[in-house]
């Protein structure tokens, strides 16, 4: 029998570890603590590239980790 694999996940090396699979981003209330939008990519697509994705024009404040940061989201 032959091994499977998930032929959309994809490779990323972070501190020089190397890693397969998925990673997920999640928008969260901070009060509630509930989930309001979820997204999955491949591992190899860097967070900032579904940023913008998960907010909408309500959104009053936004606590994200650092790998979401850039200047062009720091104007918006």
């Amino acid at each position: 029998m032959g091994r499977q694999k998930d032929s959309e996940a994809r490779w990323t090396k972070k501190n020089n570890e190397s890693h397969y699979g998925w990673k997920n981003h999640v928008k969260a209330d901070l009060k509630t603590k509930l989930i309001l939008k979820a997204t999955t990519t491949p591992a190899s697509v860097h967070d900032s590239q579904v940023f913008e994705e998960l907010l909408d024009d309500k959104d009053q404040a936004v606590l994200a980790d650092s790998a979401y940061h850039s200047a062009e989201h720091e104007a918006c």
